[in-house]
């Protein structure tokens, strides 16, 4: 019997698909949670490899595992659980998209974190694996910290529980938010319960536009200095050769809102300014705007705030012609990314360049990836994690899956 029939044998014709992610291997769509199961006790039993996923939105920020057998997507564990307005929490199968959470929460004046680009096309399993955030960890922070708990599915088959579904059941060790920016490889997430957020009553989306990134990165310092507590802070190339727009969002109760836009302008006037639903579709528009359409990859920059001016100049050293597309200000850190074109030198030039900008970034702190690229070296396409960090995600990794049988993109996932 062949892989697929053995599959199709688990999870029915309906449940065995093709996908453009991993083309000619199977792939498995589990509609329930013992059918996953019985999945993960079919790859121990055959010694079998395979690649957890959503909707694969967030499969190119990290390489592709050497070897995988079959990829398993969670795209049919969909749906609400259980959804507690008055108590602020949700509990949704993992398979579920975040735009249709959101969705369903906005109904009753609250809303979802994190707020993560094309929410309809990113599942929440796939959100918590990726360690996602989005703008709004300005105001909220990570998106992990909001995990009440989760229904995990082991790789020897065990399904555990950990937190609870309410705030004030949430006990024992977090490690639902171990699972957080694992990348799939030391469980599958089958439901989570998250902490939910009351809707801002009114918005405000200011726009400044300096002419260099110098003078734009000047601008958001300054403002992430104040007391402001804005919601979103975004700085994005405006498409002529050195312009740039600062974008700040705001929100709250009318008062405060004026009184926060009328601090702003008085040191910087805003070229434009939106209020209510024409605010809320320029923070999305934002928040969905990709760095440069049609590049092939992306680099991803973290710096500090501090030190993101002399990050941004030692990257674009290394990357000479190309300019950085969009920035995102989050507590402690930057978030930038530089879009490269598409057949934009060999993968030995790619790989020589990452080297020499990180050698240039590790004195500043900052950290460099690249997503969406032809396949390297997993030390080559990511920061290399060493001692005791690296030396920790090597023995979870061996209490959790001994056997291997999670294909993940991380330092210690990877086969």
């Amino acid at each position: 019997m062949s892989l697929a029939e053995s599959l199709e044998d688990i999870v029915g014709r309906e449940g065995l698909e093709e996908s453009a992610h991993f083309p000619g291997l199977p792939v498995v769509a589990p509609a329930d949670d013992e059918s996953a199961r019985e999945l993960f006790l079919f790859a121990q039993a055959e010694s079998k490899s395979l690649r957890l996923f959503g909707r694969g939105s967030k499969l190119g920020w990290s390489p592709t595992p050497k070897q995988i057998d079959f990829a398993l997507s969670t795209h049919r564990l969909q749906g609400v659980i259980e959804f507690e307005a008055e108590d602020g929490t949700l509990t949704a199968r993992a398979g579920s998209t975040m735009g249709s959470l959101r969705d369903l929460v906005a109904e009753r004046g609250l809303e979802l974190s994190p707020d993560v680009p094309r929410p309809h096309g990113a599942t929440l399993g796939g959100v918590l694996a990726a360690g996602a955030s989005g703008p709004d960890r300005l105001r909220h922070g990570p998106g992990r910290l909001h995990i009440l708990g989760t229904h995990a599915l082991l790789p020897g088959g065990e399904i555990t529980k950990s937190g609870g579904r309410l705030v004030k059941n949430v006990t024992g060790y977090d490690l639902h938010r171990l699972y957080a920016g694992s990348h799939g490889s030391l469980a599958l997430v089958l439901e989570a319960s998250l902490r939910l957020f009351n809707a801002p009553r009114e918005r405000c989306a200011l726009r400044f536009e300096r002419e260099c990134l110098d003078e734009a990165l000047g601008l958001a310092e300054k403002i992430s200095n104040m007391t402001l507590a804005p919601r979103t802070l975004t700085l994005f190339h405006s498409g002529s050769e050195s312009s740039w727009s600062v974008d700040v969002g705001l929100a709250g109760l009318g008062a405060e809102l004026e009184r926060n836009r009328c601090r702003l302008a008085q040191f910087a006037r805003p070229d434009e300014r939106l209020d209510g639903a024409a605010a809320l579709t320029r923070s999305e528009e934002l928040r969905d705007r990709e760095p440069h359409a049609g590049s092939s990859a992306v680099l991803h920059l973290a710096s500090l705030p501090s030190r993101l001016a002399d990050a941004c100049e030692a990257l674009l050293a290394s990357f000479e012609g190309r300019a950085l597309g969009k920035i995102t200000i989050q507590p402690g850190v930057a978030l930038a990314d530089l879009a490269l074109a598409p057949n934009g030198g060999t993968t030995e030039d790619l790989a020589r360049r990452l080297q020499a900008a990180r050698t240039a970034l590790t004195p500043l702190g900052a950290r460099l990836s690249l997503r969406g690229a032809p396949r390297l070296a997993p030390n080559a396409q990511n920061d290399c994690i060493g001692g005791p960090a690296l030396a920790l995600m090597k023995r979870l990794k061996e209490a959790y899956d001994p056997t291997r049988i999670l294909a993940s993109n991380g330092p210690v996932g990877a086969h």
